[in-house]
């Protein structure tokens, strides 16, 4: 497995900005941090794999990227029916972990298949 740390810079860089745009659309709410929050370790954890991590295997490359690809549009509408719909913190915190954990625990799978 390979890291690439200059695009998981930008994979952070993104995942902050898109954070302040959902914490911008909802500053009048009183749970804005925690769609802002969220939002930012959910992006994190699915575009630092897309962009970042490469394997020696083409298949498991592919295969986590399109895995993380599928995430990353989960956790984009999640949050878009969240912001626009109004927050039910307790309620987001809960899909947004699902997806997170969903994701990573996928990517680990894949990478240490290709591996073994």
């Amino acid at each position: 497995m390979k890291f690439s740390a200059f695009p998981a810079l930008l994979a952070i860089i993104l995942s902050a900005v898109l954070s302040y745009l959902t914490f911008y659309l909802n500053v009048t709410d009183e749970n804005c941090w925690v769609i802002t929050i969220g939002t930012f370790i959910g992006l994190v954890s699915t575009l630092i794999p897309i962009m970042s991590l490469s394997t020696p295997n083409d298949r498991a490359a592919t295969n986590i990227k399109a895995l993380n690809s599928i995430m990353l549009i989960a956790m984009i509408i999640s949050t878009c029916i969240f912001t626009f719909a109004g927050v039910n913190a307790p309620f987001y915190v809960i899909i947004t972990s699902i997806l997170v954990v969903f994701s990573l625990y996928y990517t680990w799978k894949i990478l240490k298949a290709d591996i073994d």
